[in-house]
């Protein structure tokens, strides 16, 4: 009985928690987006999601808590709450990663952390502006063949008071930019290999 009502209860978990995601791709001209997510359990710990600024410019966001479960799931979704609140006041990346970090540094246990991907697009000159707290570097697929793009990186969130750095470059026709998070390359198999990052270039 305990059972069943604890696998009902991560089945409305991961309900609720499949409602935090986008809904629909944001129309952007210039530039075609998408994204998904599948928690490797009910519910995990891995977010994305869009932010239309005042601007017209589109703010991707990609991030993972550390750990798995109702806890991870728990940190995200507070986490997401404070990100969608400051990112639509906030249009540099940079700034935006200290902000969220003072706020979380007081709020996350001592043993959680959250890194994040957050690229800020401008559709019309094509320029991305990324700021990195800790998270994969992002891989981009052009003309020249597909390689990780390497951006400076900070720490996690929440772990101390840090000023994060951003990362500019310009995306041309046909080019393509993958974020990800480290749930892909540390998919397993049935022979406990990773799938690792030369499988994903």
């Amino acid at each position: 009985k305990e059972k069943e009502i604890m696998y009902r209860d991560l089945q409305e978990a991961r309900s609720i928690q499949q409602r935090l995601f986008p809904d629909d791709f944001p129309s952007i001209e210039n530039f075609q987006i998408t994204g998904l997510c599948e928690p490797c359990y009910e519910v995990g710990g891995d977010w994305y999601d869009y932010i239309k600024l005042p601007s017209g410019k589109i703010g991707v966001v990609l991030a993972d808590v550390s750990g798995k479960g109702l806890a991870a799931s728990f940190l995200m979704s507070s986490a997401r709450t404070v990100i969608r609140l400051l990112g639509m006041e906030e249009e540099s990346p940079a700034k935006l990663l200290s902000k969220v970090n003072e706020i979380l540094k007081a709020e996350l246990p001592g043993s959680r952390f959250i890194t994040l991907i957050y690229a800020v697009i401008d559709p019309k000159t094509g320029n991305i502006t990324i700021a990195n707290a800790g998270h994969t570097q992002p891989i981009i697929c052009s003309d020249a063949g597909t390689r990780y793009l390497t951006v400076k990186s900070g720490i996690p969130l929440g772990i101390q008071e840090y000023e994060y750095y951003e990362n500019r470059f310009t995306m041309k026709k046909g080019d393509k930019l993958f974020l990800y998070s480290d749930g892909v390359t540390e998919a397993m198999n049935s022979k406990q290999e990773f799938f690792d990052n030369d499988r994903l270039i």
